[in-house]
Protein backbone atom coordinates (compact mmCIF):
# COMPACT_ATOMS: atom_id res chain seq x y z
CA UNK A 1 0.00 0.00 0.00
CA UNK A 2 1.35 3.18 -1.09
CA UNK A 3 2.92 6.14 1.48
CA UNK A 4 1.37 8.41 3.40
CA UNK A 5 -1.90 8.48 6.00
CA UNK A 6 -3.25 5.01 5.72
CA UNK A 7 -7.13 4.32 5.91
CA UNK A 8 -9.47 1.58 7.66
CA UNK A 9 -10.27 0.27 4.08
CA UNK A 10 -6.32 -0.05 3.41
CA UNK A 11 -5.67 -1.99 6.30
CA UNK A 12 -8.37 -4.28 5.73
CA UNK A 13 -7.63 -5.15 1.94
CA UNK A 14 -3.91 -5.72 3.16
CA UNK A 15 -4.91 -7.58 5.60
CA UNK A 16 -7.20 -9.95 3.89
CA UNK A 17 -4.14 -10.19 1.46
CA UNK A 18 -1.83 -11.02 3.86
CA UNK A 19 0.67 -8.21 2.93
CA UNK A 20 2.01 -5.35 5.50
CA UNK A 21 0.49 -1.95 6.05
CA UNK A 22 3.18 0.64 5.76
CA UNK A 23 5.48 0.32 8.88
CA UNK A 24 2.48 -1.67 10.35
CA UNK A 25 3.24 -5.36 11.51
CA UNK A 26 0.72 -8.55 9.78
CA UNK A 27 0.24 -8.89 13.77
CA UNK A 28 -1.46 -5.37 13.73
CA UNK A 29 -3.17 -5.78 10.33
CA UNK A 30 -4.62 -9.19 11.53
CA UNK A 31 -5.86 -7.19 15.06
CA UNK A 32 -7.81 -4.71 12.76
CA UNK A 33 -9.02 -7.87 10.85
CA UNK A 34 -10.42 -9.29 14.19
CA UNK A 35 -11.70 -5.84 14.99
CA UNK A 36 -13.92 -5.43 12.27
CA UNK A 37 -14.79 -8.92 12.26
CA UNK A 38 -15.98 -8.56 15.79
CA UNK A 39 -18.40 -5.38 15.12
CA UNK A 40 -19.27 -6.79 12.42
CA UNK A 41 -20.73 -9.84 15.04
CA UNK A 42 -22.05 -7.64 17.22
CA UNK A 43 -24.20 -5.47 14.82
CA UNK A 44 -25.41 -8.87 13.35
CA UNK A 45 -26.56 -9.96 16.67
CA UNK A 46 -28.45 -6.69 17.70
CA UNK A 47 -30.24 -6.85 14.53
CA UNK A 48 -31.21 -10.54 15.07
CA UNK A 49 -32.75 -9.12 18.11
CA UNK A 50 -34.41 -6.53 17.25
CA UNK A 51 -36.23 -8.07 14.03
CA UNK A 52 -37.53 -10.68 16.75
CA UNK A 53 -38.58 -8.29 18.62
CA UNK A 54 -40.18 -6.36 16.31
CA UNK A 55 -42.12 -9.61 15.03
CA UNK A 56 -43.29 -10.00 18.28
CA UNK A 57 -45.02 -6.92 18.83
CA UNK A 58 -46.39 -6.27 14.95
CA UNK A 59 -48.41 -8.45 12.72
CA UNK A 60 -46.98 -10.39 9.99
CA UNK A 61 -48.32 -7.85 7.15
CA UNK A 62 -47.02 -4.97 9.10
CA UNK A 63 -43.80 -6.70 9.49
CA UNK A 64 -43.49 -7.50 6.09
CA UNK A 65 -44.48 -3.69 4.92
CA UNK A 66 -41.57 -2.36 7.01
CA UNK A 67 -39.33 -4.78 5.90
CA UNK A 68 -39.91 -4.02 2.01
CA UNK A 69 -39.77 -0.31 3.32
CA UNK A 70 -36.49 -0.44 5.01
CA UNK A 71 -35.19 -2.23 2.34
CA UNK A 72 -36.31 0.07 -0.34
CA UNK A 73 -34.81 2.97 1.71
CA UNK A 74 -31.67 0.98 2.29
CA UNK A 75 -31.57 0.62 -1.61
CA UNK A 76 -32.01 4.43 -2.28
CA UNK A 77 -29.34 5.26 0.40
CA UNK A 78 -26.79 3.18 -1.65
CA UNK A 79 -27.63 4.72 -5.04
CA UNK A 80 -26.40 8.05 -3.00
CA UNK A 81 -24.08 6.95 -1.50
CA UNK A 82 -22.09 5.48 -4.16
Amino acid sequence: VGGGDITDDEVLYAALKGEDVGSGTRDGNEMALWKLLLIDAIFYHLQSVSAYCTMGCMSPVSQSVANTLKRSLLVWASILYF
